[in-house]
């Protein structure tokens, strides 16, 4: 086991966290499991951001405002599994509203601890880098969070059913907001 001493800088001060690491055999990658460890990679880099180890009560919601107009653009919660809106019984749920409507979408256990570290700080950069399709209320070439009523969405169709979503925020920049 060694130490790794690892520096992140904020915007008006640095922080310094120190982690154990212990070195484990490297297995060889499936093709299959290159996506689930591309997925687990994002989610330590953002886990790594957390200020320390966070009670499963923490974190569990956070309300993004608008940048414009200071109105709630999204409210992003952790539904636990025995919540009746949650989507299973074994693992615990998303859920994104205020929005586009209302969207959820069960959690691995990786991915639920990663979250709860950007929901601790209501990190939308954060959010967006762990799961672009959780924060469609931030454009990350702005930096900033808008309100549906500050973009325009374009809903696109296959033949008559629909596929998903673009939006282009208040500067014009496009990016995928619903699929």
């Amino acid at each position: 086991m060694f130490s790794v001493n690892l520096r992140a800088w904020g915007k008006n001060s640095s922080v310094v966290c120190n982690y154990s690491i212990i070195k484990l055999p490297i297995y060889p990658i499936l093709p299959y499991q290159m996506i689930q460890a591309e997925y687990d990679n994002r989610v330590c880099r953002i886990f790594l951001m957390s200020r320390g180890p966070l009670s499963p009560a923490s974190g569990s919601k956070a309300v993004f405002p608008c940048s414009l107009c200071a109105n709630t653009a999204a409210v992003v919660e952790i539904l636990l599994p025995d919540d009746p809106q949650g989507l299973s019984k074994d693992h615990s749920t998303i859920c994104i509203t205020g929005f586009i409507g209302e969207e959820r979408v069960v959690l691995t256990e990786s991915a639920e601890a990663a979250l709860r570290a950007c929901l601790a700080t209501a990190d939308s950069a954060a959010l967006y880098s762990l799961e672009q399709l959780w924060a469609p209320f931030y454009c990350p070439a702005c930096a900033r969070v808008y309100c549906v009523k500050h973009w325009t969405v374009l809903p696109e169709y296959d033949q008559e059913f629909f596929d998903h979503s673009h939006g282009y925020c208040p500067e014009g920049h496009r990016r995928l907001i619903e699929d």
